[in-house]
């Protein structure tokens, strides 16, 4: 099959519908937390489980696919992912939800960073890989508009039947298997060397992905306290897709533009997020607006670093890196209720959003390192 070949590009791109489908049982989760007598940690816990996995089977995933190929380790993670749906809906007990996010975890760890490496090991200029991880990214913003606008339907027949949508991966399986070529790779014998550029991305994803975690995990119940416990959170969540989807088109114009300045283009959104959101603690669609202005940023800076990735490191440096930025990312999901309670604990506060200013500090910080950087 040609490197150019447009089948095998959107084959590609179609295993990244479903890379950020963990949280689309988020309109379920207040049916979860009073059917099984959870406190609200252990609620926006099962969101958070299946990152355990996923950083763990990141990890072993280009081990993995140095014995079984790629293609091989992708098909694997695809298959876990649509049995990590069936298991609850057949069983319908707490245990079986637990086991169903673990298996969703190690699927999605399995090909969550063969889902860029494809693009770095198939496209060698600089201007079509950007482009594809522009439209890798917006693809997840597609997977989750469509999942979340069906999770807002299911939810209201039965919250169990959520879960049915990650068996849509055996039909994104089907498509990858009769689509993509396998791409020979090998072990190089040289030590892995990384430089700090990779190490900063990997922290830098890690508090993209925790902010935008925690925003997400507390918006239902920001929602809740705004509307009433019969309000659709997956039609209010839907947006955020959409924002994501749109500004993820435009980040190659923008990207083209703004060239090393697109991080900080990002960033400057990261920060209004956070400094704004602190107000709208009981406040819907204020709160949503934030969750917009994040969205957008992170479709400016995510597609940015991992374009950047091959121009520091080479081969199974470069394929080792890009992982670590997605465990990075997984790092931040799993720890963001952890954050959140610990800024609650340093304010002395009980507010759903007043935490959220602690990411502003943060991020001064990380554009007083990108701006030295850049500047040498």
């Amino acid at each position: 099959m040609k490197e150019n070949s447009l089948r095998q590009k959107l084959a590609i791109l179609s295993i990244s519908l479903i890379l950020t489908s963990n949280s689309i049982i988020s309109g379920s989760l207040v049916y979860i937390q009073e059917a099984f007598n959870l406190t609200r940690n252990e609620a926006e816990f099962i969101i958070t489980l299946s990152s355990l996995a996923v950083m763990v089977f990141i990890f072993l995933a280009e081990y993995l696919a140095l014995f079984i190929g790629i293609k091989n380790t992708v098909l694997l993670g695809l298959f876990l992912v649509g049995l990590s749906g069936i298991i609850p809906v057949i069983l319908k007990t707490y245990p079986s939800i637990i086991v169903s996010r673990l298996f969703l975890g190690a699927g999605l760890g399995l090909f969550n960073g063969h889902s860029a490496n494809y693009i770095n090991l198939l496209y060698h200029d600089n201007k079509e890989r950007t482009k594809l991880h522009g439209l890798r990214n917006a693809a997840e913003f597609i997977g989750q508009i469509i999942l979340f606008t069906l999770a807002g339907i299911l939810v209201k027949v039965d919250y169990f039947y959520t879960f049915l949508l990650y068996t849509s991966a055996f039909l994104i399986l089907i498509f990858f298997k009769t689509s993509v070529d396998e791409v020979k790779i090998s072990k190089e014998r040289t030590k892995i060397n990384f430089d700090s550029n990779i190490f900063l991305f990997i922290i830098f994803a890690m508090f993209v992905l925790l902010n935008a975690s925690a925003m997400t995990m507390r918006f239902p119940f920001v929602a809740s306290l705004s509307r009433g416990m019969d309000v659709n959170i997956s039609f209010y969540l839907n947006f955020v897709p959409i924002i994501g989807m749109l500004s993820a088109f435009l980040f190659t114009p923008i990207n083209r533009k703004l060239k090393n300045k697109t991080i900080f283009f990002g960033l400057g959104f990261f920060i209004l997020a956070n400094f704004l959101i602190v107000n709208f603690d009981k406040n819907l669609l204020g709160f949503l607006l934030c969750i917009l202005l994040l969205t957008f940023g992170q479709s400016m800076c995510m597609p940015y670093i991992f374009a950047e990735v091959p121009k520091y490191v080479k081969g199974h440096s470069s394929r080792i890196a890009t992982n670590l930025i997605f465990i990075g990312c997984n790092i931040g999901v799993f720890l963001a209720p952890i954050f959140m309670k610990i800024m609650d604990k340093i304010l002395k506060t009980n507010s759903l959003s007043k935490g959220f200013i602690g990411f502003v500090i943060i991020y001064l910080i990380i554009i007083g390192i990108f701006y030295r950087r850049i500047k040498k």
